[in-house]
């Protein structure tokens, strides 16, 4: 994790992850409720709402939140 305020009264937190990635594809259903972009049956538990719920908070907050990602070498996120 990373912070830096490179815009005047805006802290920028990043997050990045040692994941497997996501596709282009996936990534512009990241953000949707209850979409948990296939990994419905895995043993990995959720419901798909933690990051709708982030994302708008967030931006309730006056913030931005977004992804990047590459498969392979996992995801890098940031909000501001």
């Amino acid at each position: 994790m990373d912070a830096s305020t490179s815009i005047p009264g805006r802290t920028r937190i990043m997050v990045r992850d040692t994941g497997a990635g996501l596709p282009p594809e996936k990534l512009t259903l990241l953000f949707q409720p209850f979409n948990r972009l296939g990994r419905e049956t895995s043993a990995e538990e959720g419901t798909g709402i933690g990051l709708v719920m982030s994302k708008r908070l967030v931006e309730l907050m006056g913030g931005a939140i977004g992804v990047e990602s590459t498969v392979g070498w996992g995801a890098y996120s940031g909000s501001n």
